[in-house]
């Protein structure tokens, strides 16, 4: 597999969770805002931001409460993306990581 000398523009992931009185909705986004800038894995500089949110309940005798939470989040990562074989490795790095 070549190298992504080119590799520009933005990735994105969706996240669905639901079952037992929960529910989280997420999207995640990588904005791609440089070249590459390592050999071994392919790390480009990217702007990262999550949006989403979710709700949780629960009630029984004795026991009742509802949470909910919202996700809103922007970074400045190294996006890494690893060759495996001829599939393709995601992960990202902060400062806050370390």
């Amino acid at each position: 597999m070549s190298k992504p000398f080119n590799f520009s523009g933005s990735m994105t992931c969706e996240i669905k969770g639901s079952g037992g009185g929960y529910t989280h909705n997420e999207t995640q986004t990588w904005d791609i805002t440089g070249p590459l800038v390592s050999g071994q894995e392919w790390v480009f500089p990217a702007l990262w931001s999550a949006i989403g949110g979710g709700q949780a309940n629960k009630q029984r005798p004795g026991v009742k409460w509802n949470a909910s939470w919202a996700v809103a989040a922007t970074q400045r990562v190294r996006l890494i993306i690893q060759p495996v074989g001829d599939q393709w490795r995601f992960a990202h790095w902060s400062a806050q990581a370390e």
